[in-house]
């Protein structure tokens, strides 16, 4: 007897419905009257977020989003007061009003009139109209907000800053990002310098000051002693931190992740002095730190060696630099070192030898490296992400590997990044016989042989600029995802949507052949890295979702 999914209980259907994305969940809810029942179940929307327009009256909208138990909302355009959504959403837990540059302090205050004690979330980012008038209201009716974004604002002053610490002292993440007109004053208000006025915002775990350019090293002399739970603290681009203030941090034993991108005044003895406090850091960001160098990198091996990330894009470090830290950085997952211009394929090696763990790795603009150091960086195990932008092959390598042997030699050994742990996405077949009379294209899924499940992990191989990065270095690219997926399909024996496998050219060189079982028929056409590959429909959305 066979079952139909109509006689599927309603809870089974809200469990289904749970994993579409939000537009096939509303999709779903208008194929019958118990597809519908089932699609407006609250389980099934748990943790979306309602991404609205605000434009005309509509009544059936906020009954129809409670109904689902939807209370995240995220305005898209505001052209209605927004007590229009705190009056329909009685129980809201986020509100994220990010870009809405027509918002001002009058707006908000007619919507905050009353104590909304569900809202944990609320993001005013690039609001640019709001001041200290609005932080004064949301401080006093937002009692239970645990997280703030402020970036953009550049309107608030220390005085917001004093209402935030009177009146949200369970704030646990608060980003100030370019709010040009804070200083030490308003920092100190946060940390609880100023009791007699305000208690602070102890409970905070993320504080995000990049581009604060008025703070200086009494700033993170009033975090170290207030903020003691903080785990991240980014102040890149604050001009004013320099070595001193880091030896106040060097003693938050909660901190976990510190950004100090960019600024300018960090110098090998500010990192000197973070690695000889009790600082237990996984991620830490140096890059355009012009007076990092090779020094910071003995003393982060020494004091800093259970970093996971560490970022020294266009920092003075060299080989030798690598050499007196990889030695005891064996736990790094990520390393950054674009742009340093001084490291070779020394560096690469050592990188190579010692960090197995490394997962991904930025060497963009690192001008110096050649084959050779890449050959021994591709073979990292766990080696996921590399990033090889602005990088030029010399005139040596292109006499020397300049045909079939040249670059391929180092990315053929890509090829064994694609172990099978992600399901395939379906494609779409073209030319086939099998094509849908109504639209000229049917939907086909690689599939498994029987007892056998295939499965595919991306390979994130990032270009920051590719029309910068040379046509021969494309032209090796090319090959080796047409490779990757003929090696896919003989090692799989997946069915093959394809017509000519066996005489793919890339721009009219052959790849290889593989017989494939499928009787020759017409060719599909479609682009690698946006260049023309011809000879088989390359599933594109399915291999490279992410470049």
């Amino acid at each position: 007897m066979e079952t139909h999914i109509s006689c599927l209980f309603p809870e089974l259907l809200a469990m289904i419905f749970g994993y579409l994305d939000v537009r096939d969940k509303g999709r779903a809810a208008q194929v019958c009257t118990a597809w519908r029942d089932a699609a407006y179940h609250k389980s099934v929307w748990r943790g979306v977020e309602a991404k609205l327009h605000l434009r005309r009256a509509n009544p059936s909208l906020f009954p129809s989003l409670q109904a689902r138990g939807i209370r995240r909302v995220q305005i898209l355009s505001l052209r209605r007061s927004l007590s229009y959504v705190i009056q329909g959403m009685a129980n809201i837990e986020s509100l994220n009003l990010s870009g809405c540059y027509n918002l001002t302090d009058n707006g908000l205050g007619h919507a905050f009139v009353q104590e909304i004690g569900s809202l944990r979330a609320l993001n005013l980012s690039l609001c640019k109209q709001i001041t200290d008038s609005s932080l004064g209201r949301i401080a006093q009716y937002l009692k239970g907000l645990e997280v703030l974004e402020l970036g953009g604002c550049s309107n608030i002053t220390n005085t917001g800053l004093l209402l935030i610490a009177w009146g949200l002292q369970r704030l646990k993440s608060l980003n100030l990002r370019s709010c040009r007109h804070l200083s030490d004053v308003g920092i100190g208000h946060l940390a609880g310098m100023t009791r007699s006025a305000a208690e602070g915002c102890l409970g905070l775990e993320q504080l995000t000051l990049q581009d604060c350019q008025k703070l200086t090293d009494l700033s993170l002399k009033h975090i170290s002693r207030g903020l003691t739970g903080l785990r991240l603290l980014n102040l890149s681009f604050c001009g004013g931190i320099s070595d001193a203030g880091l030896l106040h941090l060097s003693h938050m034993g909660s901190l976990r992740s510190l950004n100090l991108r960019s600024c300018d005044n960090i110098s090998d003895t500010g990192i000197m002095h973070l690695a000889m406090g009790s600082l237990r850091l996984s991620g830490l960001d140096v890059s355009f730190c012009d007076k990092v160098g090779d020094q910071s990198l003995a003393y982060i091996a020494q004091g800093l060696d259970g970093l996971k990330s560490l970022s020294l894009c266009s920092c003075h470090i060299s080989d030798d630099g690598i050499n007196r830290m990889v030695r005891q950085m064996h736990g790094l997952r990520t390393l950054n070192i674009g742009q340093c211009v001084r490291i070779t394929d020394k560096g690469l090696e050592l990188i190579a030898e010692h960090l197995s763990q490394l997962t991904g790795i930025d060497l963009y603009g690192c001008t110096r490296i050649t084959k050779r150091g890449l050959e021994r960086i591709t073979q990292l195990p766990c080696l996921k992400v590399l990033n090889l932008g602005l990088w030029q092959m010399t005139d040596s390598e292109k006499v020397r590997g300049g045909s079939d042997t040249g670059w391929w030699s180092c990315l053929s050994h890509l090829e064994r990044w694609v172990p099978w742990t992600k399901p395939l996405l379906p494609f779409r077949a073209r030319g086939s016989r099998h094509e849908s009379r109504s639209n000229g294209t049917r939907r086909g899924t690689l599939t498994s042989p029987p007892n056998k499940t295939i499965q595919v992990e991306f390979l994130h191989l990032l270009f920051v600029h590719p029309g910068k990065c040379t046509y021969f270095l494309q032209r090796r690219l090319k090959f080796f995802i047409v490779s990757s997926l003929l090696h896919f399909v003989e090692r799989t024996d997946a069915p093959c949507p394809v017509r000519a496998l066996s005489s793919v050219r890339v721009d009219g060189v052959p790849v290889t052949r593989a017989g494939c079982g499928c009787s020759p028929r017409t060719h599909g056409v479609s682009t690698v890295f946006g260049f023309p590959v011809s000879g088989f429909v390359f599933p594109q959305s399915w291999w490279i979702p992410d470049i």
